[in-house]
């Protein structure tokens, strides 16, 4: 079979799996987003980067600090998680305008506050599923405040944006969704064994 006969194969494959469609939509969304927005595309990739370095700042500080063994995994999947978070906002880069359809060149203290949220899930997680509470208690408060704390903040400097108002929701079902399964996962809360735990207790 020539390798003529094969590539011609190889995108029938593709447009039957739809590969080919989702690669030109994603090329076409890209290609707009700098167009519109070149600023901003580049202000998402610089947060991505800052918030990386910020979650690989953390894993670290509790690898050597609070003594976490195998943290590896732990990065490699917060940076496919952020890789992920960023791809994401780059195809939709026209939310980054204000309520009034003004766009922005920059992600805004409120959005990095809420981005940061999702980002550092992961570690949240790790936490409560390796059963190291003090730093899971003291990472859910700072998340949850941090909830708080991007309201105020977008409402005090006026820099509400479509992303913020769409990205909010999303942080706080992603966060409750989190914790929900990674205590379920460790078999304290909606599992046979935890209810027999509790009516143990109780007698």
């Amino acid at each position: 079979m020539s390798w003529i006969r094969i590539r011609v194969r190889a995108r029938r494959a593709l447009r039957r799996a739809g590969i080919a469609q989702i690669t030109q939509f994603v090329w076409d969304r890209g290609a707009d987003g700098m167009r519109e927005n070149p600023a901003g595309m580049r202000a998402v990739v610089h947060g991505g980067l800052r918030l990386t370095a910020l979650a690989w700042g953390i894993d670290l500080f509790l690898a050597y600090a609070a003594g976490w063994r195998e943290i590896s995994s732990l990065i490699l999947f917060q940076g496919l998680w952020i890789s992920g978070i960023t791809a994401a906002l780059l195809l939709n880069v026209s939310f980054l305008a204000t309520l009034d359809g003004e766009t922005k060149s920059r992600l805004g203290a409120a959005n990095l506050i809420s981005l940061a949220r999702v980002c550092l899930l992961p570690t949240l997680s790790s936490a409560i599923l390796r059963q190291r509470w003090t730093e899971a208690i003291v990472l859910y408060v700072v998340l949850a405040l941090s909830d708080v704390a991007d309201g105020i903040v977008a409402r005090r400097g006026k820099g509400e944006t479509r992303l913020g108002f769409i990205l909010d929701p999303i942080a706080d079902v992603l966060f409750h969704l989190v914790v929900f399964l990674s205590l379920h996962a460790r078999g304290l809360i909606g599992t046979a064994t935890s209810h027999r735990r509790c009516v143990e207790q109780r007698d």
